[in-house]
């Protein structure tokens, strides 16, 4: 299949849109996938919903007008809020990226809008509940951990950071840094992350200890050296919430530190400067790493917890 579409790729033939998520995953000219497995199917379950809308036509005959329905259809068809943005941002995702592929596919600029969701709880992790997890870590994980936090990665960049592409050094006034050269993933290019001296001397630490010394990988699998895979990394989060015996459903997961960094960050720098450090656009970071709880903002305005509650 993923030769037949590499064919495709190149010669700019008709695309269905059953096969657009495929052929979106690969590096341009190649058949190398450069996402995971379920990112993939994320997309195509996106792509189904369009495909109930349009019928399973090549993805250049979607005229702007028709996509612009298709969102408005998304959002009248009785699903909540946060599925909908799901699937009109994985929509999009899939249409900028053909046309950065030279598809001939409509312009969808300023189409795809993000419903405003109701009120809800802060999706980033709290303080608390990071240092508990941090308390029961290994070296390994809470290097992990730490890094995630000071520079808001994707859980999985944590599989594609190398030994070679990694730098710690002490700054002249004692404090440690680290920065990491990561690869292009999703939608970023390849591109830095930094970490203060948490991270840096967890980082510098765990290189010291770590089995298979000469495995290339920054955070390798203590079994046989390998990197870790975007599976093995939410288990981890798993097993320290158990092990920290915190219940199910909080936000201790991977990407509530994403969320946590993205606050922080937006409580010290501008939008565009922190859209920059997550390598997002400054409307998700807005809409998605950007939303605070009324709670949270009456919180940060007032500095107590006090405030009424009406029905």
């Amino acid at each position: 299949m993923l030769g037949k579409l590499k064919r495709k790729m190149q010669g700019k033939k008709d695309l269905l849109l059953s096969e657009a998520h495929v052929v979106i995953s690969c590096v341009p000219g190649t058949d190398q996938q450069n996402v995971s497995d379920s990112t993939i199917d994320d997309y195509g379950d996106a792509l189904k919903r369009m495909i109930e809308f349009t019928g399973d036509v090549p993805v250049q005959s979607i005229t702007r007008q028709q996509y612009a329905e298709f969102h408005e259809w998304l959002a009248n068809r009785g699903t909540n809020i946060t599925t909908t943005n799901n699937y009109r941002r994985r929509c999009r995702t899939v249409w900028n990226k053909l046309a950065e592929r030279d598809y001939d596919v409509c312009n969808i600029a300023g189409i795809t809008k993000q419903l405003r969701p109701p009120d809800q709880k802060s999706r980033a992790i709290t303080d608390h509940h990071l240092t508990a997890i941090l308390e029961v870590a290994n070296v390994r994980d809470a290097a992990i951990i730490l890094y995630m936090a000071e520079s808001g990665f994707r859980r999985q960049t944590v599989g594609r950071i190398t030994v070679a592409d990694t730098e710690i050094w002490q700054r002249p006034d004692g404090e440690f840094r680290i920065a990491s050269k990561i690869p292009k993933e999703k939608s970023s290019p390849e591109r830095l992350i930094i970490a203060e001296h948490a991270a840096a001397l967890a980082c510098k630490f765990w290189l010291n200890i770590r089995r298979h010394q000469d495995s290339p990988w920054l955070f390798n699998s203590t079994k046989d050296g390998g990197p870790l895979s975007v599976e093995a990394v939410s288990s981890i989060f798993y097993k320290l919430r158990q092990r920290a015996n915190l219940p199910a459903g909080m936000n201790i997961h991977p990407h509530a530190l994403r969320h946590r960094f993205a606050q922080k960050m937006l409580d010290e720098f501008d939008l565009a400067t922190v859209a920059g450090m997550l390598a997002i656009s400054p409307e998700v970071a807005a809409n998605v790493y950007g939303y605070r709880s009324r709670e949270e903002l009456m919180r940060k305005r007032f500095g107590d917890d006090y405030f009424p509650h009406f029905d």
